[in-house]
């Protein structure tokens, strides 16, 4: 590095205290150098506190939200002072009141702090910092850093969320629906007695799919659920709880989510989906707002999610969305 001391950094100590006073990517922070030079942005996401470094993100010039962003790793020997840049009210980049995000977390936990992410900032925040932090940057010999969300961007995600007007399979766990459409054979005695064995091979597994969530969501109309094998269905939409608990069944990586059973309802549910099945990305799964259809069986897993305790998890088998003509 071609760092020249004109300042003496904190002590380890200082800086984590005042790290601890810090929101961790919302405060905008301006990071004063060991050479004088300071650096804008926020706390990085990903950072955890080892007593080295502290990374710094910021957005790309682009000042798009989600997707690619930058971070530095600065070491501790050359950070003199950390304090939060004060904006107003006004000059804060948030959420709209209708965003998607936003209204999700609002169910959740009620209040939110609605300001977004530094890495999130849109123009002309974004390129004022961008181009100030990369300057800094490259006279000090720091390294700049991609960061890319694993996640689709959302920008295209109409504000009122995502509605299908079809019907559409988001998941199937086709291995369970192939071995049981494997054994769906019929046997029949003739006159004279003579044993015809048939297979009905005139549906497409995908057909044979959508036909199972339409035949269980009646079961559940006419309050019969089936005994064999515990299953069940449900209807409702998805709540994404924030750090999903994941675990593996049948050899396979789940996450666990939780059904909203009716809109504005306390009515919920455990489910258990098998991330290798989805057809839809996982990151926009809380952003539908249709009625989804959920079949699967009961399994008695305990588990603990968003403040609930439950005895029972739903393990799903398909979930899907069933289009009613008006």
């Amino acid at each position: 590095m071609s760092f020249d001391s004109m300042f003496v950094p904190m002590n380890a100590e200082q800086l984590e205290e005042r790290l601890r006073s810090i929101a961790i990517a919302q405060d905008l922070i301006a990071m004063t150098l060991t050479d004088g030079d300071i650096l804008l942005g926020g706390i990085s996401k990903h950072w955890k506190w080892d007593g080295k470094i502290v990374s710094l993100s910021f957005n790309t010039a682009e000042g798009k939200r989600f997707g690619l962003s930058h971070f530095i790793d600065v070491p501790v020997d050359l950070i003199v002072d950390i304090l939060i840049t004060p904006l107003d009210d006004a000059s804060t980049p948030k959420m709209e009141h209708d965003d998607p995000v936003a209204q999700f977390l609002k169910e959740i936990v009620g209040e939110i702090d609605t300001r977004l992410s530094v890495q999130d900032y849109p123009n002309p925040l974004a390129s004022i910092i961008y181009e100030h932090n990369m300057q800094v940057a490259s006279l000090g010999g720091l390294a700049v850093g991609n960061y890319i969300e694993k996640a689709l961007a959302r920008d295209a995600i109409p504000p009122k969320g995502i509605h299908f007007n079809a019907d559409f399979l988001l998941y199937v766990d086709w291995p369970f629906f192939s071995q049981q459409a494997a054994g769906s054979t019929s046997v029949s005695a003739g006159i004279p007695p003579l044993i015809q064995i048939t297979k009905d091979v005139s549906q497409s597994l995908h057909a044979q799919v959508l036909q199972r969530l339409r035949d269980s969501l009646a079961d559940r109309i006419r309050r019969k659920i089936s005994p064999t094998l515990g299953e069940h269905s449900l209807q409702g939409s998805i709540l994404m709880p924030e750090g999903a608990q994941t675990t593996s069944i049948e050899g396979e990586e789940c996450h666990l989510l939780v059904i909203a059973e009716d809109q504005g309802s306390e009515e919920r549910f455990p489910i258990l989906l098998k991330v290798k099945w989805l057809k839809f990305p996982l990151e926009f799964l809380s952003y539908v707002k249709s009625v989804l259809t959920f079949h699967g069986e009961l399994v008695p897993i305990p588990v603990t999610v968003l403040g609930r305790t439950y005895q029972k998890v739903l393990l799903a088998r398909a979930i899907g969305y069933l289009h009613v003509e008006e």
